[in-house]
């Protein structure tokens, strides 16, 4: 059962496309993603129809070219109104232009989950800004927009940007914000700033390229230095702004950081502690299991080595990140993972597990015993099922995983692996 499709700079015949709408029919999709592919106007309609049919598919990612005109964006708008269930939405590269921002608006207010949404280098103006402020609140039930990609919008005003700011301060939700290579400049920045600094939960902040001085890095300075904000990667390049601020800013951070976390321009791999609560709560029994073992008399050698074992399977090193820019539109650390998994407990979405992953893929197994009176001295492992969220700006390669049955417990579990 194919769980993630992603395709890259190829033509789609109808073949190809009637096979990924049985995909989308059968229910058994999570992630698609479309980049920098060729596909009929038949083709597209009918791959965005299967799109709204589906009632698994969690994140869709159409990007560079793919939406060519305003006749695909109705047609994906019309999709996004009849699905209920997607969380993530990346159209990065599509030049759809006011019009058709204002278009998918419409369909996006009324959608129940969509959290994270990449409208990078869209040929925004004023106007898509405006209306894409209208998103950034909870209401009601909707839990508003977490993760939000304006990268390459150079038509937005410092006016527009201004606004957005406001929009910011009255959002309680916004966690990661990626605005590299806009014309704010300090005076919209610094606005921005004042918003954040309201909103108090904002955790990446991508600043590269948008014409600000030493002057909002001071500012940036102050807000960390002063504010019950969460931040923990700030992302500065080419901005005239004094190395001497950077590396303050880049200090603080590591001294507030709790270890699970990149700060300001720094991309190498750090050790992290994968997982959610539930796998948490599991190192929690297994912990106690193996101190039973030790007071019932168990050699302490062997305890020791199962220990480690244990650790071994549960905390997994990341693999080097690579390039900042091969970063830019994806999802970008394990702290993204931890952020969308609690923005859809947050918002209730029943979409099973989504939790970090190291890149590598592997993930820890473990299970407990089913005799309740029998000691434990050996902690056998499962796999506990896990959907990574991939955003798709950079080129990927298409990795895909078919489900195993774990005989010990007779539960079909998935695991979806998404290479770099």
């Amino acid at each position: 059962m194919t769980s993630s499709i992603q395709i890259t700079e190829e033509k789609l015949d109808n073949n190809r496309v009637n096979d990924i709408c049985g995909q989308l029919h059968g229910d058994s999709l999570r992630v698609l993603s479309l980049r920098e592919c060729d596909i009929t106007d038949k083709g597209f309609n009918a791959l965005v129809k299967a799109v709204g049919q589906s009632k698994c598919l969690l994140q869709l990612s159409l990007s560079l070219g793919v939406i060519k005109d305003f006749r695909r964006v109705d047609a994906l708008a019309k999709s996004i109104q009849k699905n209920q269930y997607l969380v993530a939405l990346f159209i990065h590269g599509n030049p759809i232009g006011d019009k058709g921002m204002l278009r998918l608006c419409k369909a996006l207010t009324q959608h129940p989950g969509i959290i994270s949404l990449d409208v990078g280098d869209c040929d925004l103006g004023d106007k898509a800004m405006d209306a894409l402020c209208n998103l950034l609140p909870p209401n009601g039930d909707k839990p508003g927009l977490m993760d939000l990609s304006l990268s390459a919008n150079p038509n937005i005003s410092t006016e527009a940007w201004n606004r957005f700011g406001l929009a910011v301060a009255a959002s309680s939700g916004i966690r990661e914000l990626y605005i590299d290579y806009n014309r704010l400049g300090d005076f919209s920045a610094c606005c921005l700033l004042v918003g954040l600094a309201s909103s108090r939960k904002i955790q990446i902040l991508d600043l590269e390229g948008t014409s600000i001085t030493d002057k909002t890095a001071q500012l940036l300075l102050h807000l960390i230095e002063n504010y019950p904000v969460q931040i923990k990667k700030i992302i500065l390049d080419e901005n005239d702004i004094e190395a001497s601020t950077k590396l303050t800013i880049k200090d603080y951070i590591d001294d507030n950081d709790e270890g699970d976390s990149v700060s300001i321009q720094t991309m190498d791999s750090k050790a992290e502690a994968l997982g959610t609560t539930s796998r948490q709560a599991e190192r929690n029994t297994q912990k106690s299991m193996s101190e039973a073992s030790t007071e019932s008399g168990s050699d302490s050698d062997e305890d020791n080595s199962q220990s480690g074992s244990s650790k071994s399977s549960t905390i997994k090193s990341d693999k080097s990140k690579g390039e900042e820019s091969e970063l830019k539109d994806t999802v970008r650390t394990d702290e993204d993972y931890k952020v969308l998994e609690q923005a859809l407990e947050e918002a209730g979405q029943s979409t099973g597990k989504i939790s970090a992953r190291s890149e590598n893929g592997e993930g820890d197994r473990s299970r407990e015993s089913d005799d309740e009176g029998e000691l434990l001295t050996e902690v056998p492992v499962i796999s506990t099922p896990v959907l990574t969220m991939v955003r798709t700006n950079t080129q990927k390669t298409q990795i895909i995983k078919d489900d195993d049955s774990d005989e010990d417990s007779g539960e079909e579990l998935h695991e979806v692996y998404l290479g770099r």
